[in-house]
């Protein structure tokens, strides 16, 4: 079967390279928290008052912790170094982003208007 020789050389291809795949996945999900913790870090104030729109606590703390939180886990990715921990920490720092700051459920519905397909 062509289906079957097609998935035998994937899998020999992914193997043989195993170790170069997972560096380049490890460091596309770092480039998510490096471009984040620069765009914070080149807009520090933009960032605090941010957090301050949400009304949370120690704006500027927060913002820091962010930072911080994010660099820590590109250093891990990109380097190797803890990366069990890394995928832990992202994990909790993911759900703990979207629980307090992005919180799209809570974003108010557009409504939008039905167009008229028909012609006179």
């Amino acid at each position: 079967m062509k289906s079957n020789s097609v998935s035998l050389a994937v899998d020999a291809f992914a193997t043989g390279r195993a170790d170069a795949l997972i560096l380049i996945g490890r460091i596309l999900l770092a480039w998510v928290f490096v471009g984040s913790a620069y765009g914070a870090i080149s807009n520090f104030s933009g960032s605090v008052g941010y957090f301050r729109s949400l009304n949370l606590p120690a704006p500027e703390l927060l913002t820091m912790t962010t930072i911080v939180l994010e660099v820590l886990i590109s250093v891990g990715l990109i380097l190797g170094v803890g990366t069990r921990y890394c995928a832990i920490l992202t994990f909790v720092f993911v759900l703990a982003a979207t629980a307090i700051a992005h919180r799209y459920w809570s974003i108010p519905r557009v409504r939008s208007r039905s167009v008229n397909t028909t012609t006179s």
